[in-house]
């Protein structure tokens, strides 16, 4: 998998890009339909998955005093989306600059102006651009505008728990490790030193 890093720097458009964005912060059961639906519709297409994917949290340079704590660290997260076929992930260094981008700032001349965009997938609740402004209707009608599709996956429910980062920090701060697995799919883990 590549890493791009400042996709500003790329000397050309990245081609054929089925995108997804987000935090993907646990990359757990929501995040892996989501990137599941990209991949399928980059093989679908001939295409690269491509996910867009935020450094720091947006919440940690909007609003520090209200940061979650990172379900895991950044080099786990990559690990994660090679392992469920992503071709490139796009690792935006998030800034007020960047948040001050309008959802149509942000699609025209941030996501075209870089990347071939063929299709999105994201999930139900997406929100982008200044002040969230964006949603799903909104990257619809900018797909429309510009040639893309949208497709929306989601909600995500596992024993009547929808899947969430949020959840996900509840049922872990709660020491539920079970629960915790059955929304990653996979045992929760947790890297660190020993001191």
């Amino acid at each position: 998998m590549r890493v791009v890093r400042h996709l500003r720097r790329e000397p050309r458009p990245l081609p054929r890009v089925v995108l997804t964005l987000g935090n993907f912060d646990g990359v757990h059961l929501g995040h892996q339909a989501i990137i599941r639906r990209a991949t399928d519709e980059a093989r679908a297409l001939g295409g690269q998955a491509v996910v867009l994917t935020f450094e720091p949290h947006p919440i940690a340079v909007l609003a520090p005093d209200r940061a979650p704590p990172l379900l895991q660290p950044l080099r786990d997260r990559l690990a994660l989306f090679r392992e469920h076929g992503v071709a490139t992930t796009v690792l935006q260094r998030f800034t007020r600059a960047f948040a001050a981008l309008t959802p149509e700032e942000f699609v025209e001349d941030f996501l075209l102006r870089h990347t071939d965009l063929a299709h999105v997938v994201v999930g139900h609740n997406v929100s982008f651009g200044r002040g969230r402004a964006g949603s799903v209707e909104t990257l619809a009608e900018l797909g429309r505008r510009h040639g893309f599709a949208v497709d929306v996956v989601g909600p995500v429910a596992v024993e009547g728990d929808q899947v969430s980062s949020t959840t996900l920090r509840g049922v872990l701060r709660e020491g539920d490790m079970s629960r915790a697995r059955r929304m990653l799919g996979r045992p929760f883990a947790m890297r660190g030193r020993v001191v």
